[in-house]
């Protein structure tokens, strides 16, 4: 016979129990169950799976894991496109200048797939800090980059970049909205952003970049050549596309 001290509340035997405290705990467990539920539909709405860390769709990697974000696809690009690689902090004040001065020709040449460009993000800037901005703003961006909008969010960052950091709400809400997000990925990508979803991934790039020896920022690479940004021509600010194409190009043909 099964021992009775098993199966109690208190010190009356279970099933001498009075019906109410039955009813109300199977009715917590059905308001917990109901919650968690919910809880899931919000935090899972157009998720594309439920787990705990998710990657960029457009991630480069490398022998010890991730090194960055592409931002354009290889099945884009022309025969033998020159790879920039970008070292940045998005606290970092030079590489919002240069990124603002860049992007416009970059975005450009890389969407006709006339280069390759992966941004390879760290986070140093924090200074150790527990979820610092540096921290935060790559996490979004990486959040922003599964919904498609990584190159709107991330000229939104640096457009808004101040000494004082970025603010959750800035990250969560005001650059996702700008960036062209609204319904159902507004409330994936914000999802994705409360959880921290991507910061194992923002993680293993600034890692990476780091075990890459880079000290200075902004850091531009062609086909592993630093690129010489002072020769860059400027039109409004704005580095012109034949401009930076020109520069690509001669220290592709010199390598």
């Amino acid at each position: 016979m099964a021992d009775e001290s098993n199966y109690h509340f208190g010190a009356v035997p279970w099933y001498r129990q009075p019906t109410w405290q039955f009813s109300t705990t199977f009715l917590l467990v059905g308001v917990l169950l109901l919650g968690g539920y919910l809880f899931d539909r919000v935090k899972g709405t157009a998720l594309p799976q439920a787990y705990a860390q998710l990657s960029s769709p457009h991630q480069v990697l490398g022998a010890n894991g991730p090194t960055g974000i592409q931002l354009t696809t290889t099945s884009s690009s022309v025969s033998d496109a020159p790879y920039v690689v970008i070292y940045q902090d998005y606290q970092d004040l030079a590489s919002a200048d240069i990124d603002l001065m860049l992007s416009d020709a970059l975005n450009a040449l890389g969407s006709r797939g006339e280069i390759i460009v992966e941004y390879r993000t760290m986070t140093f800037l924090d200074h150790n800090a527990v979820s610092g901005a540096s921290q935060r703003a790559a996490i979004g961006a990486a959040c922003a980059d599964i919904q498609g909008v990584f190159a709107a969010y991330h000229y939104q960052i640096f457009q808004n970049q101040n000494s004082n950091g970025f603010s959750d709400t800035q990250l969560r809400d005001d650059f996702a909205i700008a960036a062209g997000l609204s319904g159902d990925k507004l409330s994936a990508f914000q999802a994705c952003y409360d959880n921290r979803l991507t910061e194992d991934f923002v993680n293993a790039i600034a890692t990476q970049a780091l075990a890459d020896g880079v000290t200075v920022i902004p850091t531009y690479l062609a086909n592993g050549t630093s690129l010489d940004l002072a020769d860059l021509e400027l039109i409004n600010q704005r580095v012109s596309e034949t401009s930076l194409r020109t520069a690509i190009e001669t220290l592709k043909t010199s390598a």
